[in-house]
């Protein structure tokens, strides 16, 4: 996370710190946080994504197949490196992020105003975005924040672009 909010310079605080791992081994997340360091303590904003960051995790630990992608990240690669200004959330961010999709030949079409109580049409531009990264990792073009990816549990840890 630390090279990808570097290469989103400008606006890497679009890219939330990751959990320290101690947190994904403990679930008692409340009784944790008092204990950590202020520096280590969980992100208001990465807290609810715990519990689905643990299931991930459990996965990756014997799929190789898995690997990280950050919609800003991809946004910032399919616009020549430069992180994209407006905000994902606004209109001039969302037509922005569906332009670079379309010069990448990804056509997510008519975005609906609310998808449904879970989704919101940015929600649908990151997933098409991530969709890209996960083409580029399979013919192997993506490459990774930090590059060489890091060694954690005898696996490769990175955001790819």
């Amino acid at each position: 996370d630390i090279k990808a909010r570097e290469f989103l310079a400008g606006a890497g605080s679009r890219v939330f710190p990751a959990p320290p791992n101690e947190v994904l081994c403990d679930d008692d997340l409340d009784a944790l946080n008092d204990r950590l360091p202020r520096r280590c303590k969980v992100n208001p904003y990465v807290r609810p994504l715990v519990p689905k960051i643990k299931e991930v995790e459990a996965v990756a630990e014997s799929d190789p197949r898995i690997y990280e992608a950050h919609p800003e990240v991809t946004f910032a690669e399919l616009n020549g490196g430069e992180a994209v200004k407006p905000k994902k959330k606004s209109w001039n961010g969302l037509a922005m992020r569906r332009l670079l999709l379309e010069r990448a030949e990804l056509t997510v079409g008519t975005v609906p105003k609310v998808v449904n109580d879970k989704g919101a049409p940015d929600d649908i531009v990151d997933a098409a975005a991530c969709a890209w990264t996960a083409w580029r990792i399979a013919t192997k073009e993506a490459v990774p924040l930090p590059d060489p990816p890091q060694q954690i549990c005898g696996r490769e840890v990175a955001i790819w672009r």
